[in-house]
């Protein structure tokens, strides 16, 4: 029985390496970097409080020596404390977890950073896509001088009867399009890679650039122009009631119901279309239901549409490539801005500052989402999801 009971002076060893294991000032003041070396008071009138707290960390780690503790007693990783090893470890373990998103598993249904398909659904095979005939087509439409029936009409005017030379080969009744093949693809390309060139030919800034640079230009902004045109397109033929909801305008003579349409992309990837819906959803960013209904209650006309395009091709081309292109978007947003002014002014509209601030929250809301897509996009090129590559691949950088 007296096995169970300790003697005096075993039960005081026992005691001061248990307080000095547990007691967190203790510890605390043993392992900090930095510990105090002088008294903030003087050591006779340092005491604790009637709370048992001490004014400084040097009496108090006096006191936790004087009852017998020692450093040697101290099991550092008892809990996560800030200076202990185990504690730095996790922190550095949560914040990796932390910021890895959980799309990878509910998409995919695989762990993180892993992309896994079956050896035999793998098809090293290539799509090429080769656009050399069609830029050097679109070199020739954008290089014919445009045709003025007014030749007093400012530039903003001028990209205006562009826009609308292009918009009248706009059919009122078109045949709907139940699956986009390949073929279907690249004869919207095809279109709206010329409808952008027809409608660069009417700026006569940038009718002063090089060849080269025209070029260069075009390849970069065709797509973010087709994307405005074909919203604005679809907002205004459905105040018209020529179109249902959910139908949008992908061609001058087709349309697609968004509930209806199948895409076939098996020219452009291997993997399934589970498999796709995080990196890639061929149609949700390019046709937005809510820049559309915004399109539908502002009811932009072709002078506004025109600054829009302008807004998003020019100043986007712009950031991308810098220089000359650069400096003809800042000489052209000044004379651009003054058209538009005097166009608000003409028309008796003096009051246009919200209106105008609408019709940039439409650029602006764009943008968005093109850099969401963009980025999902770019996971789906690490993990070589796509096996389509392209004899001019920056002409795709905005098409994602």
């Amino acid at each position: 029985m007296s096995s169970l009971f300790l003697s005096t002076g075993a039960w005081q060893s026992f005691w001061r390496e248990y307080v000095s294991r547990v007691c967190r000032v203790f510890r605390r003041s043993n392992v900090s970097k930095n510990p105090s070396s002088k008294c903030r008071l003087s050591n006779n009138l340092c005491v604790p409080n009637d709370e048992g707290r001490w004014f400084c960390k040097k009496c108090r780690m006096k006191r936790c020596l004087d009852l017998g503790m020692t450093p040697d007693n101290i099991q550092y990783d008892r809990d996560l404390f800030s200076t202990s090893e185990q504690f730095l470890q996790s922190r550095v373990k949560r914040k990796i977890t932390d910021t890895i998103p959980m799309s990878m598993e509910v998409c995919l249904g695989q762990p993180h950073f892993i992309f896994l398909l079956d050896r035999d659904q793998v098809n090293t095979q290539r799509t090429w896509v080769d656009m050399t005939d069609l830029i050097i087509n679109s070199q020739k439409i954008m290089f014919q001088n445009p045709h003025y029936v007014d030749k007093n009409l400012n530039q903003l005017e001028k990209l205006t009867l562009g826009y609308q030379e292009v918009r009248k080969l706009q059919k009122s009744e078109m045949s709907e399009v139940r699956v986009i093949t390949k073929e279907q693809t690249c004869k919207m390309w095809e279109r709206e890679f010329e409808m952008a060139a027809r409608w660069l030919k009417y700026c006569d800034e940038f009718r002063e650039l090089s060849q080269e640079l025209q070029t260069d230009f075009l390849k970069c902004m065709w797509s973010l122009w087709s994307r405005i045109e074909r919203l604005a397109t679809t907002a205004e033929m459905r105040a018209k009631s020529e179109i249902k909801n959910r139908q949008y305008v992908i061609s001058h003579d087709n349309y697609i119901d968004f509930n209806e349409v199948k895409v076939d992309l098996k020219w452009m990837t291997n993997c399934p279309a589970e498999h796709l819906a995080f990196f890639f959803d061929p149609l949700s960013g390019w046709f937005s239901e809510s820049l559309v209904d915004t399109l539908i209650e502002l009811s932009p006309t072709d002078i506004e549409i025109t600054y829009l395009l302008f807004q998003l091709c020019f100043q986007m081309t712009a950031q991308l490539k810098g220089g000359e292109v650069q400096k003809l978007t800042d000489k052209l947003e000044d004379i651009l801005a003054d058209n538009l002014h005097q166009y608000y002014i003409s028309n008796n509209i003096p009051r246009y500052t919200l209106r105008l601030t609408k019709l940039l929250n439409i650029n602006n809301q764009f943008k968005r989402q093109l850099f969401i897509r963009k980025e999902r996009f770019a996971i789906g090129v690490i993990f070589d999801v796509f096996k389509i590559k392209f004899s001019h691949p920056e002409m795709f950088n905005f098409s994602c």
